[in-house]
């Protein structure tokens, strides 16, 4: 992290119980780069997210699935 080279990552693995959630995951996002991460429920978008935040003493927020208004709207508009 810092200097020119943004940030590079190498080797992520993350497993949760008997589930391995990430395997092997490297990356590379240069300076000024901006990423997306995309993926179907499920596919450890928020997991890597999270790793990433916790590994560099940032704090990590989410938005609960689970009775959010918001992404109950935004799926209902999705799917039209």
């Amino acid at each position: 992290v810092g200097g020119t080279s943004g940030l590079k990552m190498e080797g992520i693995t993350k497993s949760f119980k008997a589930n391995s959630l990430l395997n092997g995951v490297s990356w590379e996002v240069k300076k000024g780069e901006r990423v997306g991460l995309v993926g179907v429920n499920g596919a450890g978008k928020s997991t890597l997210a999270k790793s990433l935040g916790e590994h560099l003493n940032l704090p990590v927020y989410y938005e609960p699935v689970q009775d959010n208004a918001y992404l109950a709207d935004f799926y209902r508009d999705s799917i039209r």
